[in-house]
């Protein structure tokens, strides 16, 4: 499951990943038209890398055994969880080794309700949520 984006930053991210996606085709041209240098089409493919990586998994993705944070690290177990609060905007979640941090002005509030719900479950940790 994901912890989602809201929908004007999703549309942001979508309208930026397009961008990125057109100046990745016009250096790939540039590239074989003009014998342009390979340092574009590099920082093309990280950015591209980069735009995969907000929306595929947007704020989190958790399932019944782990919370993994963007861009796939950090990986966290709910057995692993020592503390789950909320500070500053964010509900932040930690391990001895670890903390990791939901922004929550950021997170769609369907999708965080229903993370809210999958952490009290998997640990005994209650959040409160306004």
């Amino acid at each position: 499951m994901i912890l989602k984006y809201k929908k004007k930053r999703l549309l942001f991210i979508k309208i930026y990943s397009a961008v990125v996606g057109v100046l990745f085709l016009i250096n790939l041209w540039a590239l074989f038209a003009e014998g342009d240098t390979y340092l574009n089409i590099i920082t093309t493919v990280l950015l591209a890398f980069f735009c995969f990586g907000l929306l595929f998994y947007q704020n989190a993705r958790y399932d019944d055994q782990r919370i993994i944070g963007q861009f796939g690290w950090p990986k966290i177990y709910y057995k692993d969880i020592t503390e789950v609060k909320y500070f500053a905007g964010d509900v932040v979640i930690k391990t001895k080794k670890r903390s990791f941090g939901i922004n929550k002005q950021t997170a769609d509030e369907e999708s965080l309700l229903k993370f809210k719900e999958i952490l009290e479950q998997q640990t005994e940790f209650r959040l409160n949520i306004a």
